[in-house]
């Protein structure tokens, strides 16, 4: 979080700061005579701070 958040401020110049952030994965291995395969899903899920939408 805290490389994202430095990436915020250096690449965007915003004063946006994650506070929080939540992960979560669900991941479905396939076992098969000849393979495997191997399904997964993650999302991150951001508190944000200090954001201001402007209308302009």
């Amino acid at each position: 979080m805290q490389q994202i958040n430095t990436d915020i401020v250096s690449n965007e110049h915003s004063s946006a700061v994650l506070t929080n952030l939540d992960v979560s994965y669900q991941l479905a291995i396939n076992g098969y005579s000849d393979h495997a395969s191997f399904d997964y899903k993650i999302v991150l899920t951001p508190t944000v701070t200090g954001y201001v939408l402007k209308y302009s």
